[in-house]
């Protein structure tokens, strides 16, 4: 089953600034996958919680040496959708530095591609639509 590994512990991570990292996140909710959304702002924490999600990791991406202190979290894979290169790259090595299985970029600009896939990037798709949930049925 879909989402049996998450149910029992582990989880996602999702950045979602833009509207459709907030469908990534509806079809977690109806496909019972667990997940923490990460978030830099005060802004973007108040947008999330808006949504209803009550799992929020809020990170201070301007200072890297603080990127070392991963949650103690269950996280295997994390899904950035790209509203910002800049806050993009920076989220990519945080992460990085966690130590998780699989990091995912979703964006509508290709030219990034290399530069995410040098900080440590593992899967990048571009998208034209809000369309997203193919990426759910890649969480096993």
């Amino acid at each position: 089953m879909n989402g049996l590994r998450y149910f029992l512990g582990e989880c996602v991570l999702v950045s979602a600034p833009n509207e459709a990292g907030k469908q990534f996140i509806n079809e977690l909710r109806e496909r019972g996958v667990g997940y923490y959304a990460i978030v830099n702002s005060h802004s973007g924490k108040k947008r999330m919680e808006a949504m209803g999600v009550k799992k929020i990791i809020s990170v201070d991406t301007s200072d890297g040496n603080k990127w070392d202190d991963a949650p103690h979290l269950p996280i295997r894979k994390v899904f950035l959708f790209e509203d910002s290169f800049t806050l993009t790259c920076r989220l990519i090595q945080l992460c990085s530095n966690w130590r998780v299985e699989s990091i995912y970029v979703i964006t509508r600009r290709k030219y990034n591609k290399q530069t995410y896939r040098a900080l440590g990037a593992t899967h990048i798709f571009f998208i034209n639509k809000c369309d997203v949930s193919f990426l759910v049925n890649d969480i096993d």
